[in-house]
């Protein structure tokens, strides 16, 4: 294999050796200690302890069986000779509260069996065959009864002129408010889920699952007058199908669903281990994988569990010999349960807020990319949160995959020139995708304003991770080991490197910055071609001027947290005068180009003045309430949405809010904007350059809606918040 050049520093640049020529290379890291942690990554080892886990346990965080992970996990570290291993517990009952996240029961699923008594008796599902097909939650019940069909079950309509009471339905739609409406609502005995293939009534868009079982799960666990679930079952696609066809047929179909389970209180284990630094005042580097949901295989990350486990100890192992030099800061790897176990360590342990330099979320990562056909996704840190990190993971992300990437430049022939592979592993080439922020994994929790930890997240595009999709036989060692690479060289550069370091870094932040702000400014001006209101839509071109250069610059600034020096400084204000410099530039083009078509639809333009709308929202300031911090989810029910419904004592708030038909994130944005300075057209503004112009009237609904449920409050600004709002200069 031909030596390659990835990851080289500035301040080593005399010791470097020369590599092949159309190797990929960064300024950031010397090529000894790529090679160092390349050659020690193992493909292997990560697939190894997903099957172990897999083979040995089952159960949800918070349940026996998670127990029984974590305290598998532990062991693997200290065999590795890691230090500070330990195992806390959080507890959970389901009734418990941490800020805004409902705590989760404990359950363990010990038998799930459904099958068909009439027409024939055929088998259908197995609990200990295929962990997937038993919904969580489901308690145990010992029942016969008649199968009716009831669409997608989702809404009242689909049950009308319909007796479900003492029945089993059959559903296509999301299993936790199916249930909701068919057993709590109308008495009905259990839930059926499937989901069509596609050309039979899938959803619109979306992924077919074959032949393959979804993961259900009854949230919330009770009613909200006490009742206790049912159960659910999942079944393939071609079983849902079968079912479906014989009820249309006029067929009498009875089932037969016998599930014992139990479900009560428990706690989250987090496993935590270290390599610990030179500077004990030093914030940390935080590396985690989530391995909270075990039912048929990993169903969600058993191959991040695996791969943390292992650049635990490919780190460990060369700073132990020496080969890799001991970091500045600590680097601590952390596995527990997603979002829950972020939220309830930050709840616990306020103080851990301010000890934590940059945080991973290694969701899922080293999936065999044919087989699948999903490719890895490094995912950056939201716009309410500019930081050098996005750039840093994206750099060393870039690197290795290009390396490991065919193209004319570093392949021979053809051949992956400049790749490696596992042992056991494919020869296929790497294929990846960056992509802006998004959710949901660990790294949502920590980003979040009130908690406020720059993180970013290796994944996948999760189309194809149903249950029997994450399991051994679809992971790579060659990818895997790939991953592990980038992970452990990321995680180590950011644990060393220090105030002499920033020059090389300011000019990679300064240069992807100035890219950005590029893009920004062709979107201003695109903003301005063909727009019906010329005037608005020269308001809003402005407007992504200004939070453009605004997040660049502050970006640049998060590098101050690496130390102080002439050097350091200096780096920071060149990178700076670069910006503003190159903003000045956009600003002239802009107004170049806006004049241009103003004349040209002979119409005058004037600077931008405030509405009436945007005159109220500027005069009013949003302020966190400190004592609720985390993400307030308005969609998922644990995550937020059930604290939410309690609070303004409505179960349908989130159909009523405009926002929340804006996207996913749009809500959880403006609410990460939220600085008890800003006001409600700060706000405005700063979103709308992110996710596209928003009306005035979103904004204020939106908030006003967390101010009734205590997230925020609402009030004047004061002299230093007020704002002045006309043309850009």
């Amino acid at each position: 294999m031909k030596r390659m050049l990835v990851l080289v520093t500035s301040t080593l640049m005399a010791a470097l050796v020369s590599t092949t020529s159309g190797s990929q290379t960064t300024s950031l890291f010397p090529s000894a200690w790529y090679e160092a942690i390349r050659d020690t990554a193992s493909g292997e080892l990560p697939l190894v302890d997903f099957r172990n886990i897999s083979n040995r346990f089952t159960g949800y965080t918070p349940s026996r069986g998670g127990d029984r992970i974590a305290e598998y996990i532990a062991g693997r570290v200290r065999e590795y000779g890691l230090g500070e291993v330990s195992v806390e517990g959080f507890p959970s009952d389901g009734n418990t509260y941490y800020w805004t996240f409902l705590g989760e029961p404990s359950w363990d699923g010990e038998v799930g069996t459904l099958s068909m008594v009439k027409p024939h008796p055929e088998p259908l599902v197995d609990f200990t065959v295929d962990r997937a097909v038993l919904g969580r939650y489901s308690t145990s019940a010992d029942v016969t009864a008649d199968l009716i069909d009831v669409g997608d079950g989702t809404r009242p309509s689909d049950y009308d002129s319909k007796d479900v009471k003492g029945k089993i339905v059959l559903i296509t739609g999301q299993a936790e408010l199916a249930h909701a409406r068919a057993v709590w609502e109308r008495g009905a005995a259990g839930v059926v889920i499937f989901r069509p293939a596609a050309g039979e009534g899938g959803l619109a868009g979306g992924p077919s699952l074959g032949n393959r079982t979804g993961g259900p799960a009854v949230i919330p666990w009770r009613s909200p007058t006490g009742q206790t679930p049912a159960f659910v079952f999942s079944v393939p696609s071609a079983s849902g199908v079968m079912l479906r066809q014989m009820l249309a047929r006029g067929e009498h179909v009875t089932l037969h669903a016998r599930v014992k389970a139990t479900l009560g209180p428990g706690e989250y284990k987090q496993v935590t281990a270290a390599i610990t630094g030179t500077d004990p005042a030093a914030k940390e580097v935080w590396i985690k994988g989530h391995d909270n949901y075990r039912n048929s295989g990993g169903l969600n990350n058993l191959s991040g569990v695996g791969a943390v486990i292992e650049v635990a100890r490919v780190l460990n192992t060369l700073v132990a010999a020496g080969t890799l030099p001991r970091p500045t800061r600590t680097i601590r790897f952390l596995w527990s349960a997603e979002h829950f176990g972020d939220i309830v360590t930050m709840h616990e342990h306020p103080e851990l807020r301010e000890r934590v330099m940059t945080f991973f979320s290694v969701d899922m990562i080293g999936f065999n990319q044919e087989k699948v056909k999903a490719v890895p996704r490094l995912t950056r840190m939201p716009y309410s949160m500019p930081h050098f990190l996005s750039d840093v993971s994206e750099e060393f992300f870039r690197a290795v995959a290009d390396s490991n990437m065919s193209s004319q430049r570093n392949s021979a022939a053809g051949s992956l020139a400049n790749a490696f592979f596992a042992p056991t592993g494919t020869r296929d080439e790497m294929r990846y995708t960056v992509e802006e922020f998004w959710g949901p994994s660990d790294h949502e929790d920590m980003v979040e304003a009130s908690i406020g930890v720059p993180s970013v997240e290796y994944g996948h595009p999760a189309h194809f991770a149903t249950p029997q999709d994450d399991n051994v036989l679809s992971l790579d060692p060659t990818q895997m080991r790939r991953g592990v690479t980038i992970v452990a060289t990321t995680g180590y550069y950011l644990a060393s490197v220090r105030a002499d370091g920033v020059p090389a870094l300011a000019t990679l932040v300064g240069a992807n910055a100035q890219a950005r702000m590029a893009k920004d400014a062709r979107r201003a001006i695109d903003m301005m071609d063909g727009a019906s209101d010329v005037q608005a839509s020269y308001r809003e071109g402005q407007n992504t001027l200004k939070q453009s250069l605004a997040r660049q610059l502050q970006a640049v600034e998060t590098l101050r947290e690496l130390g102080q020096s002439p050097a350091a400084t200096s780096a920071v204000a060149r990178v700076r005068r670069q910006l503003e410099a190159l903003d000045a530039a956009n600003e002239t083009a802009f107004r170049d180009r806006v004049a241009q078509i103003a004349a040209e639809k002979k119409i005058a333009l004037r600077d931008p003045v405030p509405t009436d709308a945007e005159r109220r929202l500027d005069a009013i300031v949003v302020t966190r309430n400190e004592k609720i911090r985390g993400p307030v989810n308005l969609f998922r029910p644990e995550y937020g949405a059930i604290w939410l419904a309690q609070k303004v004592n409505d179960p349908n708030f989130a159909m009523k809010l405009k926002i929340a038909q804006l996207g996913r994130f749009t809500g959880f944005e403006a609410l990460n904007f939220v600085d008890g300075r800003r006001t409600l057209l700060d706000i405005r503004d700063m979103v709308s350059a992110e996710y596209g112009p928003i009306d005035a009237e979103v904004i204020d609904e939106y908030f006003r809606f967390l101010a009734k449920a205590g997230v925020v409050s609402l009030s004047p600004p004061s002299p230093s918040t007020g704002r002045s709002r006309g043309a850009r200069r």
